[in-house]
């Protein structure tokens, strides 16, 4: 069955048992894996005014770990991901 399971993540623990999950069904079903993290930087725009560096830095990591604990199970499984 081709195709693609898609999960979000949000730094939680309940975010990495869905990818956990999703890598699992990826790879009985011979599908291939995608890791999303939906971020939008609002700079001024809010009374926040945070480092977008920083954050960006942290949403990316949140995706890297996810996708290293998922190869480390699953080291065939195709997995990419998307900002």
């Amino acid at each position: 069955m081709p195709g693609t399971i898609t999960v979000g993540l949000d730094g939680t623990d309940h975010a990495l048992a869905a990818a956990d999950w999703a890598a699992h069904e990826a790879a009985r079903r011979g599908m291939d894996l995608r890791l999303v993290h939906a971020w939008v930087w609002r700079g001024t725009e809010t009374v926040y005014i945070g480092d977008r560096a920083m954050e960006e830095r942290w949403v990316r990591n949140v995706l890297n770990e996810a996708e290293a604990r998922v190869a480390k199970v699953y080291p065939d499984l195709n997995v990419t991901t998307e900002l």
